[in-house]
């Protein structure tokens, strides 16, 4: 059996609060199957994940071992306790609460590990976790930038389309207006009265907005640019 892929964030008060948040937007519920007083946890759904519950400075202790491969903890902390730190942690993503950051570690105890590149064969299945959870969290990312503009009328054309892209900073996620008339717009909030507006000028009856879950793109910048600090 593999080991587990660990993922450590803050023990207690408004920084356990607020890592937990965080994973549960991007539909990563963190739970604790032995209890709530328990120092270990999982991710609803997702096997092989294992959640420890650490002080911050226990975090930066084990993400420096390689014990943990994710850590939500502070980059002062880690700057300040790790040597080298640059060539030893990949920073993914600020958090915007307790000025913490996603981390991640590479391990130092494989012993047979003597490069960037050997990690290679080792970490596979370990990237592949940490594709996906870093996928959700793009896709949530991404969902709440956007609303979801719906709209069908027999004047809905491209040149309309590069208008409203041009004004309203749209995305057109499906391409353009069918054949019908028919669109999908990606809007961001702030412009989606405007944006409604707009169509109903040009000639549509009804626009209609919806909130997204996700939005799952082929491309995903955090997993990215963790690739790029191991080394591709």
């Amino acid at each position: 059996m593999s080991p587990p892929f660990v993922i450590a964030i803050p023990a207690k008060g408004r920084l356990q609060e607020n890592a937990e948040a965080f994973f549960a937007r991007s539909g990563l519920e963190l739970v604790k199957p032995r209890g709530a007083r328990n120092y270990r946890g999982a991710i609803a759904d997702l096997p092989g994940i294992e959640v420890a519950y650490l002080s911050a400075a226990e975090i930066v202790q084990l993400l420096a071992q390689g014990a943990v491969h994710f850590g939500v903890t502070g980059e002062d902390l880690l700057r300040e306790m790790i040597p080298d730190i640059d060539a030893r942690i990949v920073f993914v993503e600020a958090l915007g609460f307790g000025h913490a950051n996603v981390v991640v570690a590479v391990p130092q105890a494989w012993i047979d590990v003597h490069s960037m590149a050997d990690l290679d064969d080792v970490t596979t299945a370990f990237r592949e976790t940490a594709r996906l959870v870093l996928d959700r969290i793009a896709a949530q990312a991404r969902a709440r930038a956007y609303r979801e503009v719906r709209t069908r009328f027999v004047r809905c054309d491209e040149a309309l389309l590069a208008e409203a892209k041009k004004r309203y900073g749209v995305e057109s996620p499906f391409g353009g207006p069918t054949s019908s008339g028919m669109l999908t717009l990606h809007c961001p909030p702030a412009q989606v009265h405007a944006l409604a507006s707009f169509l109903r000028q040009r000639g549509a009856e009804n626009v209609a907005v919806g909130d997204l879950g996700y939005v799952f793109a082929r491309e995903n910048p955090l997993y990215a640019r963790l690739q790029a600090g191991l080394g591709g």
